[in-house]
């Protein structure tokens, strides 16, 4: 896997995604970036004048992840530099800031490209975008501050996608029942399960969910425990109401359980 960083966000995300799993990362931005992008006045201006870059048309069948938020100029570069990978399986994270904290000017370009990119994904011309919220997860973080606002909202990124798709490729599976999610479902989210109190939590308020995994990763204490399938199995009844297809997977964990959602839609959200 490839993680390819595209501005402030997107590179600071894309080099913590890389070391915690030893992959390859691209950055590119203005600035201290592997490729660097030419200053413009506008994001039309940015779109004129993005380079062809080489490392990027070299790339062929590598799975990417393409990480990416949208309310600055170096946003209209976003589709020139997706073209230049798109012989690859490419997913899109993005990360959508806190439009409260942005100026007017700031949001019409974010709202744009959110737009654009969640159209460009219901095209099938790449694979998945999943969709997060910065103040959706700062709000669940009891401890957050100012100074450490943006590296704790990464962290907790990093952590639960990593860990999904640890659980999602762990072969050693207890019991499972996933399905293949329908091809019009390329817009994603994902979250914690809070096992105790049943309850679903998303790092963005996804509307109009079709489908939804839920991955176990339990302790032996747990999975010894002899009323565990009965609780799983009213967790799923209770996550697939009103015609959703709700399926799980479980796999054994050396300490504590961890418990995720990854839901989807083919539905542009607003």
């Amino acid at each position: 896997m490839i993680f390819i960083g595209h501005g402030g966000a997107g590179c600071k995300l894309a080099n913590m995604f890389a070391d915690e799993t030893k992959s390859q990362c691209i950055t590119i931005d203005t600035r201290l970036a592997d490729l660097i992008l030419p200053k413009s006045k506008t994001m039309e201006e940015t779109e004129e004048n993005t380079p062809q870059f080489q490392k990027l048309l070299a790339l062929k069948n590598e799975e990417i992840i393409f990480i990416t938020a949208g309310s600055g100029n170096t946003s209209g570069s976003i589709l020139r530099i997706l073209e230049q990978i798109k012989d690859n399986t490419v997913s899109i994270l993005y990360v959508r800031p806190d439009l409260n904290l942005l100026n007017k000017d700031q949001v019409l370009k974010e709202k744009v490209v959110y737009k654009i990119l969640q159209e460009t994904i219901r095209a099938g011309l790449f694979n998945k975008i999943y969709l997060i919220d910065n103040k959706t997860i700062a709000d669940s973080i009891q401890d957050i501050s100012l100074e450490d606002y943006f590296e704790k909202i990464n962290k907790v990124i990093v952590f639960t996608f990593n860990f999904i798709n640890y659980i999602l490729d762990e072969e050693s599976t207890i019991r499972e029942n996933l399905t293949e999610t329908k091809e019009v479902s390329k817009i994603c989210t994902f979250g914690n399960y809070n096992f105790d109190k049943e309850e679903e939590s998303y790092f963005f308020p996804m509307q109009h969910i079709t489908e939804k995994y839920i991955l176990y990763c339990l302790s032996k204490k747990t999975t010894q425990d002899r009323n565990i399938l009965e609780k799983i199995s009213k967790q799923i009844k209770n996550a697939g109401k009103e015609n959703v297809n709700a399926t799980y997977k479980i796999v054994s964990s050396t300490d504590s359980d961890y418990i995720f959602n990854l839901c989807f839609t083919h539905i542009v959200q607003d």
